[in-house]
This record gives structure tokens, C-alpha cells and sequence, in this order.
């Protein structure tokens, strides 16, 4: 144990085995700090407070750049990272083994937390709880702050307040974060990103993607949000559960939700289920959507299945939700319906602000929150969202999966619902007018089936037109297709700048100027690329 001690440029191998306190490199803390420091050896507790890192961390303290990587077994406060964590400040950590708890309080970083602030961390391990709150990231969180970290590994709880990044969080406030594993409850409140949302709690500019299942307040992001707020926001998993089931929220209570959406499909097989909500209460909804198909048993609609809260300016798609009505029970008023023709037209979302709140490509693409904007790429939204800013230097930071081109109720037209012109799929970034003009470093990362087609264009790529001054480099196209006009090819549809280290191995359709990575090249470069896919077109076909 340290107390008023620094620990700084260490590192640990070895399993270790204890009882209370249990950690790979240090087993308590009190007022102290470690800095770049990390364990990769196993860790068993058979007590409480059970971390990768630390067993226990109290007093005003800090961890910094450390991480552990070996897998963590205990029984109440088990963390990836820290097991028992108060007052500590943690910053630019992580953790990657897998983590169980046979009770109460197990997350992928931090089984339990108070009074504390996580920034720029995150966990990949899978999580698996016994007893309550279990979180990907952190388990139990109280008058903390999260910013701008994540979660990957799937969460399986099999007590209440499950999360794919928090457990729960009770006057405590998450930012720019995010979860992408699936989430399994067996009890009530579960949910993709926070299980359930406690009292003067926040949630902003966070989503999650994992499908969620649970039993009873079961949301794609969050299960129960309770005296709450929810806020540009979104989730994408399908969700599933017995009664307050939604694509966004399970139960909400006395909450305010605000610039929040979810497309993924939802199913409640007992009572309540609605494509954003389950069901609303003391609650105020505006400026929200939802597109996911919905089906359930009893209360069941569009946008909430059950409301007794107040809807504002917001949308449901009858179409992709199956729903004719917004609401299962309750008031309708501020809910409207729209159908898929419409869906990708910004006049059709009265009292969305365009200009500072949302985005959209118009005629193609459904409403993005201008919030998910992100230099740094993770997700297929902000590679799209690179077309607000075609001048800026961008670094994919993650491989990115495409798969949602093909999803109806996703963000893009499909092959089923084509614009005027049979376009559908992703809208290329930079064209004639308006060029790519910045820095796209892929970082060796992959982009996996790609779909655009757009046999009317010119200029059609992941990027249309990259112009001189643009350096796309050290990315991979895998599979997927891209059909267009004049100027075709995978990853560049007209090139005046700079490629390099790239490759393609989708099928590129064109009429003239088309090519398996670039398509036209006046005055660009490309150098150490290459593409394998099948290139089709009648004029000036290149590999």
C-alpha cells in the first residue's frame, strides 16, 4: 500500500492472488499518485476491492497513463483498472483484460466509483456481474464525471443496473462517450450505454451501438433515466425486453430529453415498447426521432408505447417502424409521422435547428447531430460528418464497419428506397464545388463494405474530388461496391492530391475515368497502392 506516495515508470508481470485490497501493481492507496505505470498479470480477489491495476484508490489521488491488461476476478468492486475508487482523479488510462464479480459493482475500468472523474480512458474487456450495476467502463458511479471515454466489450449482468458503459449513475454526469458492446440484463433497468440514470445525472453528446436485452426498463441507451437529462444523444443497437422497452430510453421519469435518436429495431413482449421510449413520465421529449421497427404485445408505438410526459417536435418513421401510431397509450400531441419518401428532406423535421443542432445531406441522408462531429473517426456517422468540414486533417482511429448502408432504418437511403436519380449508400466526400482539400491518415485501419451508388454522378469515391493539397493515406477498402458516373473509383473518385499507402479491394462500376482506387487523376499522385477488386466500365478502365 501507498499513502502520500508517488509511483511513477513501474510496471508489474506476475498473477496475483488476495483477499481484500487486491491489485496487479499496487493494493491500496491513499492520497497518492501513479503515473505510466502498468501490470498484465491476472487478478484474483476473494473479498472486495479487486483491480488490474489497483485494489483501491482513496484520498485525493490520480492515476495517469497506466493501464493492465490481464484478466480480473473478484467478488464486490472489481474493476479492469481500480476495484474500489474514491476522490481519484484518472486520466489517459486503460484497461483490457476481462472482468467478473460474483456481487455487486463490477466494470471494465472501475468496479466501484465516487466523487472522481475518468477522462480520455476506456476498457475493450467483456464484463460479467453476479449481483447489481455492471458496467463495460464502470460499475457503480456516484457525484463522478465521465468525458470522453469508451467501452467495447460486451456486458452481461445478471442483477439490475447493467450498461455497456456504466451501471449506474447517480449525480454524475457522462460526455463525449460511447459503448459499442451488447448488453444482457436479467433483471430490471439495462441499457446500451448507462443502466439506469439516477437522480441531477447527465448524459451528452454520448451514443451507443450494441444490441441491449434485458427484462424491464430496457433502452439502447439508457434503461431508466430517473430526475434526469439525456441530450444529443443517440443509439443504434436493437433493443428487447418485457415491459418499457425503446430504442433510446426504457422507463423515464420526471427527465428532460432533448436532440436524441435511435434507429435500432425494438421488441417488448409483455408491455410498453415504442421506437424511442418505452414509456414517459413527468417527462419532456423535443427535437428527437426514431426509425427502428417496433412490435410488442400491448402499448405499443412509433415514437413511445406508453406517455404521460409532454413530446415536442419530434418523429417517427411509419415506414421502418411499422407503427401508424406514435403512441400505444397516452397522448399523441408533438409526435408526427412520416414516411421513408420524406425522411431525407430537412423541411420535414419542423423545429429542428439545421444550422446549429443537426445536419443532414440533403435528399440523402437522415438528421446527424453536428455534436457527433469528430476529427478523430470511430464510426461510420462521422465519417460521413467529414463532409462539414472537407478542409480539415482527420485520423481514422478505429477499423470502420459499413454495414448499415444496407439498413432501411439507418442513416442512408438503400437499394429499397433510391433518391430520383437511383442513388443510394454514402454521399461522396468533396465534389467539384466544394473539394476535400484536407488530411485523411487511416492510420493502417480498414473501411469494410462500403456501398455507393450513384450512376448519375460524376466525381463518386469515398471522397469525390480530393483536391491538390489533399493527402489521403494508409487506409484499406474492403469489400462493398461503389457504382457511378464519369470518375469512378473506391476510394477517390477525381484526384488532384495525394495518396498513398491505400487500398481497395470493393467492385467499381463507371462509364469513363474509372479505376479500383481512383477513378480520374489530373495533377495528383499515388504511390505504394494498390487494388484487387473487378473494375467495370466501357472508356479509360484501369485497375
Amino acid at each position: 500500500s501507498t499513502s502520500g506516495s508517488l509511483v511513477t515508470v513501474s510496471y508489474a508481470t506476475g498473477a496475483v492472488t488476495g483477499a481484500t485490497n487486491a491489485g496487479g501493481l499496487v493494493g491500496y492507496q491513499n492520497s497518492a499518485s501513479v503515473t505510466q505505470s502498468y501490470a498484465t498479470g491476472a487478478v484474483t480477489g476473494s473479498v472486495n476491492n479487486t483491480g488490474g491495476l489497483l485494489g483501491a484508490s482513496t484520498g485525493t489521488s490520480a492515476v495517469s497513463q497506466s493501464y493492465a491488461t490481464g484478466a480480473v476476478q473478484g467478488v464486490t468492486n472489481v474493476g479492469g483498472l481500480i476495484g474500489f475508487n474514491t476522490t481519484t482523479t484518472l486520466t489517459e488510462t486503460y484497461a483490457e483484460g476481462d472482468v467478473t464479480g460474483t456481487s455487486n459493482n463490477v466494470g471494465g475500468l472501475v468496479g466501484y466509483q465516487s466523487q472522481s472523474t475518468v477522462t480520455q480512458s476506456y476498457a475493450t474487456g467483456n464484463v460479467t456481474g453476479s449481483g447489481n450495476d455492471t458496467g463495460g467502463l464502470l460499475g457503480y458511479v456516484y457525484n463522478s464525471t465521465v468525458n470522453q471515454s469508451y467501452a467495447t466489450g460486451t456486458v452481461t449482468g445478471s442483477g439490475n443496473d447493467v450498461g455497456g458503459l456504466l451501471g449506474y449513475a447517480n449525480a454524475s454526469t457522462v460526455t463525449k462517450s460511447y459503448a459499442t458492446g451488447d448488453v444482457t440484463g436479467s433483471g430490471t433497468y439495462t441499457g446500451g450505454l448507462v443502466g439506469e440514470l439516477g437522480s441531477s445525472s447527465t448524459v451528452s453528446q454520448s451514443y451507443a451501438t450494441g444490441n441491449v436485452s434485458g427484462k424491464r426498463s430496457v433502452g439502447g441507451l439508457v434503461g431508466a433515466p430517473r430526475d434526469s437529462t439525456v441530450t444529443q444523444s443517440y443509439a443504434t443497437g436493437n433493443v428487447s425486453g418485457t415491459e418499457d422497452v425503446g430504442g433510446l430510453l426504457g422507463y423515464v421519469y420526471n427527465s428532460t430529453v432533448s436532440q436524441a435518436y435511435a434507429t435500432g429495431n425494438v421488441n417488448g413482449t409483455v408491455l410498453a415498447a415504442g421506437g424511442f421510449a418505452g414509456s414517459l413520465y413527468s417527462t419532456t421529449v423535443s427535437e428527437s426521432y426514431a426509425t427502428g421497427h417496433v412490435s410488442g404485445v400491448s402499448n405499443v408505438g412509433g415514437f413511445v408505447g406508453e406517455n404521460a410526459g409532454t413530446v415536442t417536435s419530434s418523429y417517427w418513421d411509419i415506414d421502418t417502424t411499422g407503427q401508424s401510431s406514435g403512441v400505444g397509450t397516452g397522448s399523441s400531441t408533438g409526435m408526427t409521422g412520416i414516411h421513408i419518401a420524406d425522411a431525407f428532406n430537412a423541411a420535414t423535421y419542423a423545429g429542428f435547428d439545421f444550422t446549429n443542432d443537426w445536419y443532414m445531406v440533403e435528399g440523402e441522408t437522415r438528421p446527424f447531430l453536428r455534436s457527433e462531429y469528430s476529427t478523430t473517426i470511430v464510426n461510420d456517422h462521422q465519417l460521413q460528418l467529414m463532409a462539414l468540414a472537407p478542409s480539415a486533417n482527420y485520423t481514422l482511429a478505429a477499423d470502420i464497419d459499413m454495414s448499415d448502408l444496407s439498413n432501411p432504418s439507418s442513416m442512408w437511403r438503400t437499394s429499397a428506397n433510391p433518391d430520383t436519380n437511383g442513388g443510394y449508400g454514402f454521399v461522396p466526400v468533396g465534389d467539384d464545388t466544394t473539394r476535400f482539400t484536407g488530411t485523411f491518415d487511416g492510420a493502417g485501419h480498414t473501411i469494410t463494405g462500403l456501398v455507393i451508388n450513384r450512376p448519375a454522378a460524376n466525381n463518386v469515391g469515398l471522397f469525390g474530388v480530393a483536391g491538390a493539397g489533399a493527402t489521403i493515406s494508409n487506409v484499406g477498402l474492403v469489400g462493398g461496391s461503389v457504382t457511378g458516373d464519369s470518375a469512378t473509383g473506391a476510394l477517390v473518385g477525381y484526384l488532384y492530391g495525394t495518396v498513398s499507402r491505400s487500398y481497395a479491394t470493393s467492385s467499381v462500376s463507371g462509364t469513363t475515368a474509372v479505376g479500383g482506387l481512383v477513378g480520374g487523376v489530373s495533377g495528383g499522385t499515388v504511390s505504394q497502392s494498390y487494388a484487387t477488386g473487378e473494375v467495370h466500365g466501357p472508356v479509360n478502365v484501369g485497375g
